[in-house]
C-alpha cells in the first residue's frame, strides 16, 4: 500500500488535511499512481496561484481607480462640473467645456474598471455613485456632451462605460 497524506505546512505547525491509501496491485503501476498524485497536487497549487494573481489584479485595479479619482486636475474639473449639478445649469458655459470633456474621459476610464468586471460593480457604485451620477447628469442629461461627442467623432460607443455606469449611478442619487 502507498499512503498519500495532504498537509498544510506553516512556519510553526503541520496540519494534516487527510490521507488515503492507494493499493499497489502491480509494481509497474506505482510510477503512474505517484505521477497522478503529484499532478493533482500541482493542479491545486496552480489553482491557488491563479486565485492569488486574480486578487493582485483586483488590488491593482482599486489602486488605479484611486489614482484616477484623486488626480488633481480631474478633481478640479469634477468639482466645477458638480457645481453645475447643484445650481441646475442647463447650458454648458464655454469655460467649462474643456473641463467637462476631461471629466467624461476620466469617468469613462474609471468606469471601464467596473464595466470590464475588474472591480465588482456593486462595491464600485457604493464607493463612487455620487460623483459619477452627478457628473453623468450634468454632462449627458443637461448638456448632451456624450451624445454630441459620439456624433462629432462618428463613434457610437465613445464613453460607453461612463454612459452605462453613469446611468446606474444617477439612479442612486
Amino acid at each position: 500500500m502507498l499512503e498519500v497524506t495532504l498537509a498544510w505546512v506553516t512556519t510553526d505547525s503541520i496540519v494534516s488535511l487527510g490521507s488515503t491509501q492507494l493499493p499497489v496491485t502491480d509494481p509497474w503501476l506505482l510510477p503512474t499512481q505517484i505521477a497522478t498524485v503529484v499532478g493533482g497536487i500541482a493542479a491545486l497549487v496552480a489553482a491557488g496561484g491563479v486565485y492569488l494573481v486574480w486578487k493582485q489584479l483586483r488590488l491593482a485595479a482599486w489602486v488605479n481607480a484611486q489614482e484616477i479619482i484623486t488626480d488633481l486636475e480631474f478633481v478640479k474639473a469634477r468639482t466645477a462640473i458638480q457645481e453645475h449639478y447643484e445650481i441646475n445649469t442647463n447650458a454648458c458655459p464655454s469655460g467649462d467645456k474643456d473641463k467637462a470633456l476631461l471629466v467624461c474621459r476620466k469617468m469613462d476610464q474609471l468606469c471601464c474598471l467596473a464595466r470590464e468586471r475588474v472591480l465588482p460593480e456593486n462595491k464600485f457604485l457604493k464607493q463612487w455613485a455620487r460623483p459619477i451620477g452627478k457628473c453623468w447628469i450634468v454632462t449627458q442629461h443637461r448638456w448632451r456632451m456624450i451624445t454630441d461627442a459620439r456624433k462629432h467623432d462618428d463613434n457610437p460607443t465613445k464613453w460607453d462605460a461612463f454612459m452605462c455606469i453613469g446611468e446606474r449611478a444617477s439612479k442612486k442619487l
